[in-house]
């Protein structure tokens, strides 16, 4: 917290010409910036503030609307810069990035929560003329109320001080995701051949799992399946202790792990979809519970229909009303935001649909699955970035069934290789495959991974 420091009457009129200077200097900034460059930010939970440091834009603050998105618009490109976001409870997160000139780069912000620590004193700065004299101004004229309120306080003493989250911009971190089927059919063996070899999962190779499939019903999500009969309840029960399981292996596995549910697609699922869309708020109170019950972080809405573009207006009614339903529920019981993500049908969602979710979700899911064109993850991405939804924002798939046969067949290292290539280059969120319980699975035997560790390899670097 700022606090307002009283000054010897003595030394009043020295103040007032460096008063003056620093307000000369303030007003001619503006005029002699050019608008080179753009910093968006996208917070989860949505921030109050975010202050922008760097030789060339420095004490530079906004705040976020009510959707967590902020952007400067006046950095200079070619040059790093440093963006901080606060929000009361939380810790601050940092993140440094580089803006090439007239480009745009996305910061995705996913907040914790406020962690205290005790450090020693800082060793004094002396700030450069310039800075010195507008740092002496914005001091002068702080208030407790500023949105950079989660900086230090000068003096000696202990001081408390908020750990730094560092974001995909600094890290590297990119997200690695991998969706494990469970639907009730006896017919299917993969979830028993996996849980034979519970050792081998490469639970510590993703960092983030999408349980598939939960399904939509009379407006609300809910287990499959959804009969009444006394086969369809067994079913059911099976499929809740499956999905149990799953969850638990994975988090005394990586605790890390953000588990999400996905709601499924096909056959009436579009009315179900459109009922839901009826009153959104009900389903998203639904979802929520869902998460509640099931220990989740998060919810995937994988709506697939070939008249998905017709459906755009309910389709972006039900995410914008999850996503905040979430942003008001506060954090998980892990201590992390309920996310939200929608899971995109190359060639059928147009751009436009596409570019309209931008505000509704903190992720797409592109299935740009397989080697071939017909579902190109670069052709795809960079139709929905121009049409206005952030790379940033954007996970490409890969396929790893060794029985896909659609689009030249499933994902090989080389193709895994060259979309790893351009998540980096784009600054992409990351990549997810479909599926890791079948990741090259040999017929009668568990899964390889060899996709998962692919993945693995190359967007941990």
């Amino acid at each position: 917290m700022h606090r307002r420091q009283a000054c010897p009457t003595g030394h009043f009129l020295l103040i007032i010409p460096v008063l003056l200077i620093g307000c000369l200097l303030l007003t001619a900034l503006p005029a002699a910036a050019e608008t080179t460059g753009t910093i968006q930010i996208y917070s989860a939970p949505a921030g109050s503030g975010a202050c922008l440091d760097s030789a060339d834009n420095s004490g530079n603050c906004i705040a976020f609307d009510s959707t967590g998105f902020a952007e400067f618009d006046n950095v200079h490109g070619d040059s790093s810069h440093t963006v901080s976001v606060f929000l009361d409870g939380y810790q601050t997160y940092t993140a440094t990035v580089y803006v090439p000139a007239d480009q745009t780069v996305v910061v995705n912000a996913v907040l914790q929560p406020a962690a205290v620590i005790t450090t020693a004193p800082a060793a004094p700065v002396t700030p450069g003329f310039m800075q010195g004299i507008i740092s002496a101004i914005m001091g002068l004229f702080s208030s407790s109320g500023s949105a950079n309120s989660g900086s230090s306080p000068p003096g000696g003493g202990t001081v408390t001080a908020t750990i730094a989250s560092e974001g995909n911009a600094t890290s590297g971190h990119r997200i690695i995701a991998a969706y494990w089927y469970l639907y009730p059919d006896p017919n299917d063996d993969t979830y028993s051949l996996v849980m034979s070899a519970q050792d081998q999962i490469p639970w510590k190779k993703i960092n983030r799992l999408y349980i598939g499939f939960a399904t939509v019903k009379d407006g609300v999500l809910t287990d499959l399946p959804v009969g009444t009969s006394a086969d369809d309840a067994a079913q059911r029960a099976e499929m809740q202790g499956r999905i149990r399981e799953v969850v638990s292996l994975c988090r005394q596995n990586n605790p890390d792990a953000e588990i999400f549910i996905t709601s499924n697609f096909g056959g009436d699922l579009d009315n179900e979809y459109l009922v839901a869309a009826q009153d959104p708020q009900k389903f998203a109170d639904s979802v929520l519970a869902y998460l509640k019950a099931y220990d989740l972080d998060g919810y995937d809405m994988d709506w697939e229909s070939g008249q998905i573009d017709d459906y755009a207006p309910q389709l972006t009614s039900l995410l914008s009303t999850c996503h905040a339903t979430f942003a008001a529920a506060g954090n998980s019981p892990q201590g992390r935001p309920y996310l939200l993500t929608h899971t995109v049908w190359p060639g059928v969602e147009s751009a436009q649909t596409v570019a309209g979710l931008k505000d509704s979700v903190d992720q797409i899911n592109i299935m740009s699955y397989g080697t071939g064109d017909k579902y190109d993850l670069v052709s795809y991405a960079d139709a929905y970035a121009t049409a206005g939804f952030p790379y940033g924002k954007m996970i490409g798939g890969v396929e790893s069934e060794s029985g896909y046969s659609d689009n030249v067949g499933p994902d090989t290292q080389a193709s895994v290789a060259a979309k790893c290539a351009y998540v980096k280059e784009h600054n992409l969120a990351g990549l997810f495959e479909w599926r890791m319980d079948n990741d090259m699975r040999p017929d009668t035997s568990p899964p390889t991974y060899q996709v998962t560790g692919w993945m693995y390899d190359c967007l941990s670097q």
